[in-house]
């Protein structure tokens, strides 16, 4: 995640590393129309995200969202889109869209899938900026008020608050420019705080804490034991889920391991976090004993003998995506019936958790996550401290 601050205003950005092809396709193939805002742009219908050609796009971008729920603290279980649509705007056509913003919405996010014209936002403090809906002149300088401008960059997801203005510049390219856009409501269990002030859970997030779902022990085990060890693609399952909790890696991280990052001799992994940094960590012996199983079992099958830089790799023979394996790690949720909302860092956050409730202490778990601030790794303490308030009610007999 790349931070852009914009005015009083953060808004991140992610990048997502698969192919655009079939996206795009699906894109064009879904039917549109023309409406009279923004003047010429095809926009779809808004359910793009109830549509199983992009299942996985949708998916990629509720991880991206619970990392911008997870960064900014905000109160609930989770971030769930409501509304998703496509627009594009033909080549050379020279329309835009217009000044705007997203009501009835807390998080919104514009996926560029073409290189383009830049998306423009308004300063929120700036009392011109709410005439929204104002259709205006080509020339920014005579609209008021300080601009911040977000390059349309291929592959680029960019979130931020609903609330907040924007626009996008005219579109002269000679090929068509085509974005997919969604707006993203608070769910799950809600904190009744002041949803309707927009700076309220984005400028303050150290205000409260926001709980993850977790996981216990005993659901854990099911889980990391749930995969079938004798079929290939189930047995490299395994070696993952018995890395991922032994690690606390995010997934992103495990699904980039290269054979060189990893000492099953040592029992360790270099892992390469966010912004480059690398980090050294160790591992258990059950999962250093189901990777070497995987190495020596599983993997060549998968690859088909071709010689590849990654630890775990697809069935045709490529590393696997970080999409895939939550598809997968869903199938064994599935298998062994917990009904729990899992997350792509459910795992994460119950290698924290129960990390810190056997006695590890707070500094050698952040250094473990990676995290550069303190004070996220110490929203496990106070999960870890809810799970055994949970515990001791209920198996004391008073209660």
């Amino acid at each position: 995640m790349k931070i852009n601050k914009l005015f009083p205003v953060i808004v991140p950005e992610f990048t997502y590393e698969e192919d655009l092809e079939e996206i795009k396709e699906s894109l064009r193939s879904e039917r549109r129309e023309q409406f009279n805002f923004p003047e010429g742009v095809e926009t779809t219908c808004g359910n793009l995200h109830k549509n199983e050609r992009f299942h996985s796009l949708v998916e990629w971008f509720e991880e991206c969202l619970e990392e911008y729920k997870v960064t900014f603290a905000l109160q609930c279980d989770r971030l769930d889109i409501s509304l998703m649509w496509g627009n594009i705007a033909p080549a050379g056509s020279g329309v835009g869209h217009p000044r705007h913003r997203h009501n009835m919405s807390l998080v919104s996010g514009v996926f560029y899938l073409t290189n383009g014209v830049a998306t423009v936002f308004h300063d929120p403090v700036y009392p011109r900026t709410m005439d929204c809906m104002e259709v205006i002149s080509d020339n920014l300088k005579v609209r008021g008020g300080p601009i911040e401008k977000i390059a349309a960059e291929e592959g680029k997801l960019i979130l931020f608050p609903s609330w907040l203005v924007h626009e996008s510049d005219r579109h002269f390219f000679d090929y068509d420019r085509m974005t997919i856009s969604f707006n993203a409501f608070p769910a799950g269990n809600i904190n009744p705080g002041p949803f309707d002030y927009p700076m309220a859970n984005i400028e303050a997030p150290k205000s409260g804490f926001f709980l993850p779902t977790t996981l216990s022990v005993e659901e854990t085990e099911l889980i990391l034991n749930a995969p079938d060890d004798s079929k290939p693609i189930e047995l490299r399952d395994k070696a993952m889920l018995y890395a991922l909790y032994a690690t606390g890696m995010r997934i992103s991280e495990l699904v980039n391991l290269a054979m060189h990052n990893i000492d099953l001799t040592r029992g360790s992994v270099q892992v390469v976090g966010k912004g480059g940094k690398e980090r050294l960590i160790p591992l258990t012996d059950r999962a250093v004993n189901m990777v070497k199983q995987y190495l020596l079992e599983g993997r060549e099958k998968l690859s088909k003998g071709k010689d590849h830089i990654n630890v775990f790799v697809s069935t045709h023979g490529k590393r696997i995506t970080r999409h895939s394996f939550w598809h997968r790690i869903k199938v064994y949720i599935k298998r062994v019936g917990i009904s729990k909302d899992v997350h792509p860092h459910t795992l994460r956050h119950a290698f924290a958790t129960h990390m810190l409730n056997n006695g590890a202490d707070l500094r050698s778990v952040q250094m473990l996550l990676g995290h550069t601030d303190l004070s996220t790794t110490q929203i496990y303490t106070h999960v870890a401290q809810t799970e055994m308030q949970n515990m001791h009610k209920k198996h004391h007999p008073r209660g």
